[in-house]
């Protein structure tokens, strides 16, 4: 859970979801969108791109 509020934080930031993967310990982008999305039900993707819009409101 860490590491995917760690890579909650860097999307926030901006930062591309490959890097954000590496960065934060996962084998890969694929291994960080199954375990982000088994732990809150939405790809890291979609989860980044509703946080941007609300703060864009």
């Amino acid at each position: 859970m860490r590491r995917l509020q760690r890579a909650k934080d860097l999307m926030k930031l901006g930062v591309p979801l490959a890097e954000i993967a590496v960065e934060t310990g996962f084998t890969d982008q694929s291994h960080l969108n199954r375990q982000f999305k088994k732990a809150y039900g939405i790809t890291p993707g979609r989860w980044a791109a509703l946080t941007t819009a609300s703060r864009q409101l």
